[in-house]
């Protein structure tokens, strides 16, 4: 029954996407940025230091945009993203890749709520189980927070390896496995360009990549 739910949410984010979403499937590539291994490193002089202080002054908050990717088994589904977290709080914009919102999601003090593209929100304790269940995969919310700029959630990651830059080019944590892409240069080559994660715990594969276009402060 849970695989049938999901196949459903699946279609109906493929049918509110529209005939872009399909596509554009489930490769969502860098501007400029090279198809070798994640943790590319370029000419820009960027230091383990420079590195902790980048991720450092995003402090307890930010707010990106970017684009979102999502191979679920047979299905391949992509479209934009727009997150703004803080310690107490996230908002996330999932849209099409024409712009159309298909889902919301939203975490306070009393919880986790999806409104869909129907506009009916549902509510759960963790946005992990939540949009399993109304979009068909899983968010991994929680680490995803700490992850997108580049750290380990726990601290304790089962495996991590840095680059010779002190960044983060790959950590397995709570069953997903990152590999992390960084610009080449400029003001923001410590921060993660583009993340690319796997489930290994999911009854399917599930493949998850983001890119992220845009960093602000909160």
């Amino acid at each position: 029954m849970l695989a049938l739910r999901c196949a459903r949410a699946l279609r109906r984010w493929a049918l509110a996407s529209g005939s872009a979403l399909l596509a554009v499937g489930c490769a969502v590539p860098a501007p400029g940025a090279p198809s070798g291994s994640p943790g590319t490193t370029g000419a820009t002089a960027v230091t383990a230091t420079s590195a902790a202080a980048a991720v450092a002054a995003l402090g307890a908050g930010f707010t990106l945009e970017g684009r979102i990717s999502v191979n679920y088994g047979a299905q391949n589904l992509s479209g934009k993203v727009r997150w703004s977290h803080d310690a107490a709080s996230d908002d996330i914009a999932l849209a099409s890749p024409l712009g159309t919102q298909v889902a919301r999601l939203v975490r306070d003090s009393s919880g986790v709520a999806l409104t869909d593209s129907e506009q009916v929100t549902h509510r759960a304790g963790d946005a992990e189980s939540l949009t399993e269940q109304r979009l068909g995969w899983r968010l991994p919310l929680t680490g995803l927070s700490a992850w997108v700029r580049g750290r380990s959630l726990s601290g304790t990651a089962d495996e991590l390896r840095r680059d010779e830059r002190g960044r983060i080019a790959f950590l397995a944590e709570d069953g997903w496995r990152v590999d992390y892409t960084y610009p080449e240069d400029g003001p923001l080559a410590a921060l993660p360009r583009r993340l690319f994660m796997r489930y290994a715990r999911s009854a399917e594969p599930l493949e998850v990549r983001l890119v992220i276009d845009q960093w602000a402060a909160p």
